[in-house]
């Protein structure tokens, strides 16, 4: 299964055991305001916390990327074959998606 990228926010905790990573993806509240969320990863200290948050969004820019073009394509099919009702909510996705980049900076 393919899961939304996600963009981390902050380290909420980091022991030698966990790290707790607030984050949010696509999911929304009734206000329409992106969910915030908590993942845990595990601390095999290997890890070098100054630079954690910047990998895994790195990684997820990456995704998000791919994403996004996977969706333009899938635009430009129905597109093609007249489908323009489906045509019309991949655009919104895209531009969501759009948006969301915006978050990484990169």
């Amino acid at each position: 299964m393919i899961r939304h990228p996600r963009f981390y926010k902050k380290i909420i905790e980091s022991t030698s055991d966990e790290i707790l990573v607030e984050y949010i993806d696509n999911e929304f509240d009734e206000n329409f305001n992106r969910r915030v969320k908590i993942e845990k990863f595990i601390n095999d200290n290997t890890i070098i916390i100054d630079e954690f948050i910047n990998k895994l969004n790195s990684e997820e820019f990456n995704k998000l990327n791919r994403f996004i073009k996977t969706q333009v394509k899938v635009m430009k099919h129905h597109e093609k074959k007249k489908k323009y009702d489906s045509s019309k909510v991949v655009k919104g996705s895209i531009e969501l998606l759009n948006e969301f980049r915006n978050l990484y900076g990169f």
